[in-house]
């Protein structure tokens, strides 16, 4: 196991439910590693553009590019163009707005 790739990891999900975002030392503290590292962690995942940082808060944000990543593996697996006919017959069937979600593990 890469050490490294499991706490940026950790750090995409900790920032997933942080809608402020959050700082270097708030991360360090919440992954037990020290500042130094949880910084060139944030710096990797904002360089390779999965990561903002607020130039007035300092704090760590979440972009778009998982989302973008997510909607490519679901369109690679056909969920969309498949699935649409039968959730836009339900969607009339119950006058509500119907979505499909697909867990993994």
């Amino acid at each position: 196991m890469v050490g490294a790739v499991s706490q940026a990891m950790e750090i995409l999900e900790i920032l997933v439910d942080s809608p402020d975002g959050a700082g270097v030392s708030d991360l360090s503290s919440r992954l037990g590693i020290n500042k130094g590292s949880t910084s060139r962690l944030l710096s990797t995942l904002e360089d390779d553009g999965f990561l903002a940082r607020n130039p007035d808060t300092g704090r760590y944000v979440l972009t778009m590019k998982l989302l973008a990543l997510a909607n490519r593996l679901t369109d690679r697996l056909g969920f969309p163009a498949s699935a649409q006919p039968i959730l836009n017959r339900l969607a009339g069937e119950v006058g509500e707005l119907v979505q499909l979600l697909a867990g993994d593990g």
